[in-house]
């Protein structure tokens, strides 16, 4: 049988000078045969049963021995958890009967374990807003519950267990971020009344306590202002805390009474201030770094 074939093809309109046809030809031909495929691999051996012991009357309800909750969610709540607890040992095949194909090792039930958690939310500031941070309980063997917080929350409580209940009682939290908001404010006088300040913008420094340190760097007294000359090391090191006013959340350092040569802290005088403030707060701390350059006003 032949295997090609024509079709015609047109183009234009029929009738017109453009319209013509003609034919294209088209062609097939056999394809190749198949080639035998392998033989299936043989199928590996099924793991052996095990056995699981629990010697009570009732069924064993399913355990839930973990949780994760939005902090607003704890609060006015109890949270219960469980925890079955399990022992595996040798020796299944001398419990059933003999033949039995079965793996030697199994579990028997101890014991269930249940705990509750509270949250009492002391703190002077709303919990909604900490509406993202989330809290994970987890009940353990011991009976103790252990509470995983939110690590950029820094929390100021006690916690207590009584009759199985676990109580988190806060007295005040922050956010980790809150405690480095530091900004600059001003810096004015000159002598012994030179004086740097810095606000929070954050406006935590109630609960924070902060401590400074600072090397304060001027230009060559012949150099005056200037902010790519060189700065030489004139003071380094921690600012005592009667140098430090602090206003609700205003620092003012009064850097004129630190040991620094008056003929350093003159107006016209290029000053370079690196400064660190050490901030904590319920047992957590963290540093803030701040570099400042300009000229004492003459």
């Amino acid at each position: 049988e032949d295997s090609r074939w024509e079709i015609p093809k047109c183009t234009g309109t029929p009738g017109t000078p453009e319209y013509s046809c003609k034919n294209e030809t088209y062609s097939c031909q056999d394809g190749k045969d198949a080639r035998d495929g392998r033989d299936g691999g043989d199928g590996r051996d099924g793991a052996l049963g095990t056995l699981t012991l629990i010697n009570r009357s009732e069924a064993l309800p399913p355990d839930t021995p973990t949780a994760t909750l939005g902090m607003p969610e704890l609060q006015n709540r109890t949270v219960s958890l469980s925890l079955n607890q399990w022992q595996t040992k040798s020796g299944a095949t001398t419990i059933l009967a003999p033949g039995s194909i079965i793996s030697d090792r199994y579990r028997e039930f101890l014991a269930r374990i249940e705990g509750s958690f509270q949250l009492v939310w002391n703190a002077n500031r709303s919990i909604a807003d900490f509406y993202d941070r989330r809290v994970t309980l987890s009940l353990k063997e011991d009976k103790q519950i252990e509470v995983s917080l939110p690590e950029d929350v820094w929390f100021d409580g006690t916690t207590t267990q009584e009759k199985g209940v676990t109580r988190f009682v806060v007295t005040g939290a922050i956010l980790e971020s809150e405690a480095t908001k530091l900004t600059r404010a001003d810096f004015s006088g000159s002598g012994q009344n030179l004086t740097f300040s810095l606000v929070d913008l954050a406006g935590k420094s109630d609960l924070i306590t902060t401590q400074f340190a600072i090397k304060y760097r001027t230009t060559r007294d012949s150099d005056r202002f200037d902010r790519f000359g060189e700065y030489i090391t004139r003071y380094e090191g921690n600012i005592p805390g009667d140098l430090v006013t602090q206003n609700n959340n205003r620092f003012t350092l009064n850097l004129g009474e630190l040991p620094i040569d008056r003929e350093f802290l003159k107006p016209g005088i290029g000053v370079e201030i690196e400064l660190v403030a050490i901030r904590s707060f319920a047992g957590n701390y963290t540093e803030q770094k701040m570099d400042w350059r300009g000229e004492i006003k003459r």
